[in-house]
């Protein structure tokens, strides 16, 4: 069974190492990056399935990890943003940016990690759905071109 990939961009409160090791614990493979350029660069090589974005990036940071992820991936990575801020102005900024979850800066390591699984879980079942999907247009397609017209 492939794991389910996780981008940890920032410090999140000095939380991230912990979460990580947390999170490989729990069967996910993790990796740690500071800036959006190195996860922009990381989510070119290989498939990853979440990013939890610290929102404290310096300047417009976890914007442009937001708005790359977005932009390039649709929906096929689910974005958890980390706030320091609980101010709703602050939390509805992150949703309008693209985030799935917002969470509390500093982290609750417990809660973030059953977040992380339940969307994986969900991630996986779309998956699952959109193949099936695929198989069942390819052979009524193939019954379509064999000139068969019962279902």
């Amino acid at each position: 069974m492939k794991k389910t990939g996780v981008i940890i961009v920032g410090e999140l409160g000095g939380r991230s190492e912990a979460l990580a090791k947390h999170l490989v614990a729990q069967t996910f493979r993790i990796c740690q990056v500071d800036t959006p350029k190195q996860m922009a660069e990381l989510l070119d090589t290989r498939e990853w399935h979440l990013a939890l974005i610290d929102c404290a990036l310096p300047g417009e940071g976890a914007h442009i990890c937001t708005r790359h992820i977005r932009d390039r991936y649709a929906q096929s990575v689910a974005i958890i943003m980390a706030m320091r801020s609980n101010r709703l102005a602050e939390r509805l900024r992150a949703w309008r940016w693209g985030a799935d979850v917002v969470v509390a800066n500093p982290l609750n390591i417990h809660e973030v990690r059953l977040i992380v699984r339940q969307l994986s879980f969900r991630l996986s079942q779309a998956s699952m759905h959109t193949q099936k999907s695929y198989r069942r247009a390819r052979q009524d397609a193939q019954m379509i071109a064999g000139g068969r017209t019962d279902a």
